[in-house]
């Protein structure tokens, strides 16, 4: 697990809010949504649907480090859910991004990736990188920035 001491990272962080702030501005401005609060909605029903690819032990366990105002953001995904993983596979998880969000397929996925780009650069590294390896079929690439079109 991260260490608590951190700054940024996990439930001891010592500056939550700025972290929380700046994962979802980089989201906002990647995506170009009109406020962090989009950006919210957006990672959260990215982050919903890459939980409900592992198992709810697993999730919790993801969600359980995150900063205090993601975290809470999270928490609804992991608790009302099955045990075991819900959605399998890159085409499910983006077709549910897509559907959720009511967004076209191709921008799902260019939402899917700036939000696990954005994870990667602000979230605790460790964890990230163990919630990749759980949910290998999803593709390596959708933890890679979109290429420009």
């Amino acid at each position: 697990m991260t260490s608590k001491h951190e700054i940024g990272v996990g439930p001891g962080s010592s500056q939550p809010g700025q972290t929380t702030r700046a994962f979802l501005q980089e989201i906002q401005h990647a995506c170009a949504l009109r406020s962090t609060e989009v950006a919210s909605d957006v990672a959260t029903v990215v982050f919903c649907t890459v939980l409900r690819s592992v198992s709810r032990e697993h999730s919790n366990n993801f969600v359980s480090v995150l900063p205090p105002t993601l975290r809470q953001l999270l928490r609804a995904c992991t608790i009302e859910r099955r045990d075991e993983p819900e959605v399998v596979g890159r085409a499910q998880a983006l077709q549910t991004v897509a559907d959720t969000l009511h967004f076209e397929p191709a921008r799902a996925e260019f939402a899917t990736r700036i939000v696990l780009v954005a994870a990667q650069n602000w979230l605790p590294r460790k964890e990230v990188d163990q919630l990749r390896r759980q949910i290998q079929d999803l593709g390596d690439d959708l933890w890679r920035p979109p290429t420009p079109t």
